[in-house]
């Protein structure tokens, strides 16, 4: 990806956007979903954001319905450390010693870079714990872990000396307008259709500087390079020769499944919020009304990612 993106906002096609919203009840109901939300950024706009169905103690869902973000909370962080990053003497790519101090108490992980842990790249194990997390595979190559994120959330509060909640409330969410949004202690976010669109149109507004995306969007490692996925900092990557790159990001959970979709060329976007387990089904169908080209995305293993 280059270093700068020619950007022009393009808007979804309003008779697809129909479709779909006539479509969701019946995908709900083929897909066994009780509810889900919906959020649309096209145009630099948030362009359509509704909810759909009902949670499972029998609520309405509406976009503004909280969900816990599971796996989606990782672009969230991606922003949120590039930020700190910007305004700090470290960068993503000095050993965690450099960014807390601190981290130098924690062994062989303070050597470890932000870079590494956003990219899953820094080898810790899917089930370890911060700050000394296990390993079990080289450094390099790629091998989600939510730990690594869990250390870097560590390392930012430390060199902070200010909490996840706290840090990202003040230098990420109020600049995007995301009322809602929280993190916990344990560093989960919590958000709901509409805000987390806020969250994608505020990376993709033109007071954004491209080398933003650029950063976040650029190739790290590859996954599998046969379907053309690659991993950045934060961010899943399908690269398709027809129309180019598409960022992607999984929150999968025992409980439900989300989806969220960005197109840093066209500067749109799209979140996808569901209530159940087997949600799956419904993300690729409702993203088929809305793109008739097959994504490889959707042959990703959701279980690769972040718990």
């Amino acid at each position: 990806m280059n270093s700068e993106l020619e950007l022009r906002a393009v808007a979804w096609d309003e008779s697809r956007l129909d479709r779909l919203r006539d479509a969701m009840p019946e995908l709900l109901r083929t897909h066994g979903v009780s509810g889900a939300a919906i959020g649309f950024v096209g145009d630099g706009r948030l362009q359509w954001a509704e909810g759909f169905g009902t949670s499972t103690a029998g609520v309405a869902i509406s976009a503004d319905s909280l969900f816990s973000a599971a796996g989606l909370r990782e672009p969230v962080i991606a922003a949120l450390a590039l930020a700190l990053a910007r305004q700090s003497s470290w960068s993503l790519h000095s050993p965690l010693a450099d960014v807390a101090p601190q981290a130098t108490d924690w062994g062989p992980v303070a050597r470890l870079t932000p870079r590494q842990l956003l990219s899953h790249t820094a080898g810790l194990a899917a089930g370890s714990t911060a700050p000394t997390p296990s390993y079990d595979a080289a450094p390099g190559a790629w091998q989600p872990s939510g730990a690594g994120y869990d250390l870097l959330v560590r390392t930012l509060e430390a060199g902070q000396n200010m909490p996840l909640p706290q840090l990202a409330a003040e230098q990420l969410f109020a600049a995007a307008g995301m009322s809602d949004s929280r993190f916990d202690a344990a560093g989960n976010l919590v958000t709901s259709a509409r805000d987390y669109a806020k969250f994608l149109q505020w990376l993709l507004s033109p007071e954004r500087e491209a080398a933003t995306l650029a950063t976040l969007l650029g190739v790290q490692t590859t996954v599998a390079r046969q379907q053309g996925l690659y991993w950045g900092l934060g961010w899943g990557l399908e690269r398709r020769a027809d129309t180019g790159l598409t960022a992607f990001h999984w929150g999968a959970d025992p409980r439900f499944v989300h989806l969220a979709l960005l197109d840093p060329v066209r500067r749109r976007a799209l979140v996808v919020l569901t209530n159940a387990e087997n949600g799956l089904g419904l993300l690729a169908d409702a993203v088929a009304i809305l793109d008739e080209e097959p994504h490889t995305l959707f042959d990703f293993d959701t279980d690769g990612a972040e718990q």
